[in-house]
């Protein structure tokens, strides 16, 4: 009723089709998710006395100047703005207010140690910028507070050389003095900020600051660059400077945190690191030199493969060799646990093939039943069976033609299934479920199992043949805990999972760097990647222990030879069954044959 009663507000206020509609509408329900009143509380939070003096201490530390307003113009003031720095948690640090505007800004709180965080005052300028990281114009009515929408106010974040919010510079006033050229000038004010911050930073750093660094690698025998921790080159010696800089920050973090080189990818150079560290050691830039040509790769990779992210000797090896057989027509088998992304691996293969422009169609043997699997892959004639469709129904293997068919956990399909699937290998032909004349398809087949198929191939459970046919080649993907490069996944996937909460990318701490070490992920890719999804709601700039999820131990589980115990074999087909039912748990009860309260215990036993 809440929301409802927001997009009436909305609606009211911005009428459709007014492009501000739906940007303030996000915004209050962000109010709304933070419990802030609309109508304002009459003394919102904040700070004074020597509360206020540690923050504006800490600011004028950082910026190396005590006063953070010099750059603002006086006529800006007599105008009848007020002219405001506030930190990252929103706090008011210092501001100048014109007579004219005095009263107002006295009446709405907009003074010394308030705080105009989100959190606290809705939508508003400043709170705004800080929560989304860029520059805002906040107009009337767009504010969350009404007693604020007779106000207009604009701000602009301004960033540390890590790419972090640490101030916001905003200006406000009355509605009737809103003009599209103060935001533009605001802009350019925290710019002004930032960079005497990021020039502080870095005389921090060096003797003589950034233009000592410059220099540096002007002077350089070979190309050399100065990258900042932000991704952005700050300098680099244009004499011998050609095309772009492709390494990103992540990669020169990781690189500086092994061996302190890397690798530049367009030419092949090995590039020295040194790092420029800041007050609290980590680095704020890096400065790179070309040491010449690294040793020549030993295989080239297609680059469909640079999807598949790591460094683990057995990773590079399968990626290398699924390279090599990517443009064969041989069908391909993934050997594989569940979870460890033979998927991905799958779609690289089929990227890197002359079927690219084909279709790729993925189905899960296991997670179907054989009579509802033969009707999914085959298709059916019309009317074939109860529920069929009356016009009929081409399937997977039809719609694969001229692509690739990728068939997940392949180990679990019928023996009868078996037969039809090697007639396909044969000659590719096949039949629709009721339908007596033969169809025919041209379609690549890779295959992944977490079984082992020798042995059920020597139980009776496989066919041979088939087998022999589909293990054109046999890729091996290592599992999470045996792979060498676990640190170097997280830090891939906690890019990308920030990449998709639109948030910067935090550090991942020393103990949450231990424990990623420690745990033996069961789970795979898939439970780091859950892991560090539920961590990145918590962490802020660095990712801890204490951000993972509990069910993420620090004890790593001894590896045993013996046979598999009832508890092993239990754990197996209950991790199989959730992979299966892709996280539905209602799912995995069906194909474990159980309730799910039961299922519940199971995981709970399991710690999954």
């Amino acid at each position: 009723m809440l929301t409802l009663s927001i997009e009436r507000d909305v609606a009211e206020r911005f009428p459709i089709p007014d492009e501000r509609a739906e940007p303030v509408f996000e915004r209050w329900r962000r109010a709304v998710d933070l419990v802030v009143r609309s109508d304002g509380p009459a003394h919102p939070e904040g700070v004074d006395g020597s509360a206020l003096a540690v923050r504006r201490e800490r600011l004028e530390t950082t910026f190396r100047r005590d006063d953070l307003l010099t750059p603002v113009p006086r006529e800006l003031i007599e105008a009848g703005y007020s002219a405001i720095i506030a930190d990252a948690d929103g706090y008011i640090i210092d501001e100048a207010t014109s007579d004219l505007f005095a009263g107002t800004a006295t009446h709405v709180r907009l003074v010394r140690g308030a705080r105009w965080s989100e959190a606290t005052r809705g939508t508003n300028a400043i709170g705004t910028a800080i929560t989304e990281a860029q520059p805002i114009a906040v107009v009337g009515d767009a504010h969350y507070e009404r007693q604020n929408r007779s106000l207009v106010c604009y701000a602009a974040p301004i960033r540390d050389p890590r790419g972090r919010v640490v101030a916001v510079f905003d200006v406000t006033s009355r509605v009737e003095n809103a003009s599209p050229l103060v935001g533009p000038l605001v802009t350019a004010i925290a710019g002004a900020l930032e960079r005497s911050l990021h020039e502080a930073a870095f005389a921090r750093a060096a003797p003589g600051g950034l233009a000592t660094l410059e220099r540096l690698v002007e002077m350089a025998p070979g190309r050399a660059w100065l990258v900042g921790a932000d991704g952005r080159v700050r300098a680099a010696n244009s004499g011998r400077f050609g095309g772009t800089f492709e390494l990103g920050w992540s990669e020169l973090e990781r690189a500086m945190s092994t061996d302190g080189a890397a690798i530049l990818p367009s030419t092949d150079e090995r590039l020295e690191l040194q790092p420029v560290p800041g007050t609290d050691g980590e680095p704020i830039a890096v400065v790179c030199f070309s040491r010449g040509a690294a040793r020549p790769r030993a295989r080239s990779v297609h680059p469909a493969f640079d999807t598949i992210a790591g460094t683990d000797p057995a990773l590079v090896d399968a990626r290398a060799l699924a390279s090599r057989f990517a443009s064969s027509n041989l069908p391909v088998m993934l050997l594989a646990e569940t979870g460890s992304g033979k998927e991905l691996f799958a779609r690289a293969l089929h990227a890197a093939s002359s079927r690219a422009d084909g279709p790729f169609v993925a189905v899960n043997c296991g997670a179907l039943a054989s009579s509802l699997l033969e009707s999914e892959l085959f298709g059916h004639a019309p009317g074939a069976f109860t529920g069929a469709s009356a016009k009929g129904r081409d399937g997977m293997i039809g719609a694969a033609s001229g692509g690739t068919l990728f068939l997940d956990e392949v180990a679990e399909m019928s023996p009868e299934l078996q037969a039809s699937l090697l007639r396909v290998l044969e000659d590719g032909s096949y039949r629709r479920l009721g339908e007596t004349s033969v169809r025919h398809t041209d379609v690549r087949i890779v295959t992944a199992t977490c079984r082992d198929l020798p042995a059920m191939v020597e139980s009776g459970a496989f066919r041979n043949d088939l087998y022999y046919r589909l293990r054109g080649t046999t890729i091996r993907l290592p599992s999470v805990r045996a792979r060498t490069d676990r640190i170097e996944l997280a830090r891939h996937l906690l890019e990308r999972l920030a990449l998709e909460a639109g948030r910067p990318v935090p550090r991942l701490g020393e103990s949450a760097r231990e424990k990623i070490e420690a745990h033996d992920w069961p789970g795979n890719v898939r439970e780091l990647k859950m892991a560090l999804a539920h961590a990145l709601v918590l962490a802020d700039d660095v990712m801890e222990a204490e951000h993972l999820p509990d069910d993420a131990p620090v004890t790593q589980a001894p590896v045993s030879h013996a046979p598999p115990s009832r508890s092993d074999a239990e754990r197996e087909a209950l991790a199989r069954a959730l992979a299966q039912a892709d996280g539905n748990l209602s799912e995995a009860a069906r194909i474990l044959g159980v309730a799910r309260t039961t299922l519940y215990r199971m995981k709970r036993r399991h710690r999954l």
